[in-house]
């Protein structure tokens, strides 16, 4: 997803398992992992628990949370993509769902925010923050259109950190 690794002509090829636990319709707690190679030579292992609980259901349904992420390479290149040594992150998260004509209307919108520290073995602490917004628009019963905006950042200032910002478009049906 950048031009130096599109020049070098890298692939991952990544298998995961996830698993979730939803006790009763106010929690959910979610457990990742995941192991990915790339065709550089590079090892990649992954893991991430989550935790989110429900403050409201409508008209808006509100989620709060927390999200601990880790994953380590086996080494460290400069192969285009970000592989530092080792990365930790842990994260306050908030959710929300909002559909205007109920579970039948065409419209959904949501929006999905998180903020907290990161840390990168080079690279030191730092804070991070995500932030997106989807629109989608039911086209029938199995099929949905949705536009997503979202920005990521852990820039602190001068050429400290990595921010991003990436709009997409997606078409979605059910079977």
């Amino acid at each position: 997803d950048n031009l130096r690794s599109l020049q070098l002509g890298l692939t991952a090829r990544q298998v995961g398992l996830s698993m979730d636990f939803t006790p009763d319709e106010r929690q959910r707690y979610n457990l990742k992992a995941e192991e990915g190679d790339y065709s550089d030579g590079n090892r990649r292992h992954f893991a991430q628990a989550a935790a989110e609980w429900r403050l409201a259901q409508a008209p808006v349904a509100v989620w709060a949370g927390l999200r601990h992420t880790r994953f380590a390479f086996a080494q460290q290149l400069n192969n285009g993509y970000f592989n530092p040594m080792r990365f930790a992150s842990s994260q306050l998260t908030l959710r929300a769902h909002w559909r205007p004509g109920g579970e039948s209307g065409r419209w959904d919108f949501s929006a999905q925010a998180a903020v907290g520290r990161e840390h990168a073995d080079p690279d030191g602490s730092k804070p991070a923050y995500d932030a997106a917004a989807t629109a989608g628009w039911r086209l029938d019963r199995d099929t949905r259109l949705a536009f997503r905006l979202q920005r990521f950042s852990s820039r602190t200032g001068g050429l400290s950190g990595f921010a991003r910002t990436t709009a997409g478009l997606a078409l979605e049906r059910a079977w």
